[in-house]
């Protein structure tokens, strides 16, 4: 069973993907306009709240550019080294 569901609005040549996981949603899209109107119905029509711009999704590192998205997951990987004392292992 999935937790996470994926729904997209496309507009002519403008789009927004809403994920839903567990109890939150993550908005992106092609035009800030038409990501404003989506947030703006839902938040009208259930109890939200704005936590801004996500620097961690499905523990991911997100960065991106004007161009681009990038996830990594070497943040939650570093994580769990440290956690189980692997991190300054050496292999030989």
């Amino acid at each position: 069973m999935s937790l996470t569901n994926v729904f997209t609005l496309k507009d002519d040549d403008y789009f927004v993907i809403l994920c839903f996981y567990i109890d939150d949603i993550l908005i992106f899209g092609s035009k800030l306009e038409m990501i404003l109107e989506v947030e703006e119905y839902l938040s009208g029509n259930f109890n939200m709240k704005d936590l801004g711009e996500a620097d961690m999704i499905f523990r991911m590192k997100e960065s991106k550019t004007p161009r681009d998205i990038t996830l990594s997951l070497s943040h939650s990987i570093e994580k769990m080294l440290k956690k189980f004392n692997y991190y300054d292992c050496q292999i030989e």
